[in-house]
């Protein structure tokens, strides 16, 4: 799934993911460890240590609150 998601930035947006861990839940929404974006040169555009996004219901694409921690945006 985090593969799909990358491919699909990458694609529509010229901007590279990279996610360490991801964590789906029905219940506790989607967690990532981790994540960095490059642009097409390689140069970072964010950084984030901790993501955690929870979810309303059984929906995944309906989110009740974004927490992150460690953000560094160039």
């Amino acid at each position: 799934m985090a593969t799909k998601l990358s491919d699909w930035i990458k694609d529509n947006y010229s901007i590279s993911v990279q996610a360490e861990k991801l964590k789906v839940g029905l219940f506790s929404g989607l967690a990532f460890d981790h994540i960095l974006l490059l642009d097409s040169k390689k140069d970072t555009l964010l950084f984030v240590d901790e993501l955690r996004m929870s979810t309303s219901g059984f929906s995944l694409f309906h989110l009740n609150k974004i927490h992150m921690n460690g953000l560094i945006v160039n």
